[in-house]
Formats: structure tokens, sequence, C-alpha cells
């Protein structure tokens, strides 16, 4: 498996898990955080 194909299926599975989770708790509330260089400029 090419490292593009497995980044692509784990970012579609973390997708399919916040729908199982919203579906299930529908006022659950899902944050994100990206840290990095970028977050410098």
């Amino acid at each position: 498996m090419r490292q593009g194909e497995f980044f692509h299926r784990y970012a579609q599975g973390i997708y399919q898990l916040y729908e199982k989770l919203l579906e299930r708790y529908p006022n659950f509330l899902i944050e994100g955080w990206h840290q990095g260089a970028d977050d410098l400029i």
C-alpha cells in the first residue's frame, strides 16, 4: 500500500467514526487541533 493511499484510508476511517458518533450522540462536540510550523506565520 502506498503512503498516500494509507493516509487517504486513515482519513476516511476518521470521518466514518465521526459520523457514527454524531448519529449516536447528536450533541457530541468534535474539535480539531492542528499544530505545526505554519502556525507561526
